[in-house]
């Protein structure tokens, strides 16, 4: 029989968190400048927020096709080229002449990370066994929610100093990072006697119906879904509700807008220690997530919410953190749990 795999380095732990970094930090490090991408190339904001939805969509399409292509060619190949197709992205992102030319390399973004994330997910899985990853987990979801803290802040500092090229600067940056942290830390995981023999289009999608035919699968996944629905409801309009509609500077704006992640951070962290107290904690988080949800929902429908104000903001700001919390207890163990049932599948 083949030896085991060795447990993950702690450099490689680090490198497998910055890659789970990829989504939060590539989609929000340049929300403080949406409004300004607008007025620089003279178009509308429903084309500014296409940039988001292109990237998103990318992202989820990607997740269908990456895992078996990993399952056939193994993880190690496939990452590092993932990585240099970020790299090369984000790069052409800081290149747009257009927002129409800002729109191929998002696609492309939402692909790497996709693969990014995703083969994280697998060299864990490759790895570990299922207490060792869920602990592993919990730390790759505090730096999802930590990159979703900052990505923000830096957005605004960059932005209100150097402007918004320098965002996908940063991004190159953090790729080439990445990138090395990979080659030198994260050996192949899936050794060639484990490996599916052939990629198959019917079967790879077969296989994806077998999934969602699952009700294992399902009940952690669709209320995943939908809470993050929510939560991206607040991600592509916070800059334009904050900057246009409460006049907050740009440079502000980051700070404001990632004290809803303080609440994600803290959900993620309180997540382990709510699980050994008694009760079910990912109900106690779904509560805490609808309940904020629906305080919002009716105080949009009064005179509170219409007007800038302190007041308005602080409602705002309250329910944001308490969702975000909520998100933040389910979605470890959601993630965790919806995975489980499917061992021989990235």
């Amino acid at each position: 029989a083949a030896p085991a795999p060795a447990l993950p380095r702690t450099a490689a732990i680090v490198t497998l968190c910055l890659i789970s970094a990829f989504p939060p930090l590539t989609m929000e490090i340049y929300l403080p400048s949406l409004p300004q991408l607008q007025r620089y190339f003279g178009t509308s904001a429903d084309m500014v927020l296409l940039t988001i939805s292109v990237y998103t969509a990318a992202f989820c399409l990607m997740q269908l096709l990456i895992g078996p292509l990993s399952d056939v060619h193994g993880r190690r190949r496939i990452l590092l080229g993932s990585l240099v197709c970020y790299v090369l992205s984000s790069a052409a992102a800081a290149a747009a002449t257009s927002v129409y030319a800002l729109l191929p390399p998002r696609v492309v973004q939402g692909c790497a990370s996709a693969s990014c994330i995703i083969l994280a997910q697998a060299i864990l899985r490759d790895l570990l066994e299922l207490p060792h990853r869920e602990a592993v987990m919990v730390k790759l979801g505090m730096c999802k929610s930590g990159s979703a803290l900052l990505a923000p802040v830096i957005g605004s500092v960059l932005q209100g100093t150097l402007g918004w090229r320098a965002t996908f600067g940063f991004l190159v940056a953090i790729g080439l990072l990445a990138l090395l942290g990979a080659h030198a830390w994260l050996p192949e995981s899936l050794p060639a006697e484990r490996r599916q023999p052939r990629l198959q289009l019917r079967s790879c999608l077969g296989g994806n119906a077998d999934v969602l035919r699952r009700l294992d699968f399902l009940c952690w996944a669709v209320p995943e879904a939908l809470g993050f629905a929510g939560l991206f409801v607040w991600i592509s309009t916070s800059a334009y509700i904050v900057q246009d509609f409460y006049g907050v500077p740009v440079l502000w704006f980051g700070l404001i807008y990632c004290v809803t992640f303080v609440g994600s951070v803290g959900g993620a962290y309180a997540a382990p220690r709510m699980r050994r107290a008694p009760g079910d904690s990912y109900t106690v988080g779904s509560v805490l997530t609808v309940g904020a949800s629906a305080v919002l929902a009716v105080a949009s429908l009064t005179p509170l919410m219409r007007t800038p104000s302190i007041a308005s903001q602080a409602v705002l700001q309250a329910c944001m953190v308490v969702h975000a919390f909520g998100r933040g207890v389910c979605m470890v163990q959601a993630q965790t749990q919806s995975l489980e049932p499917f061992p021989t599948r990235a």
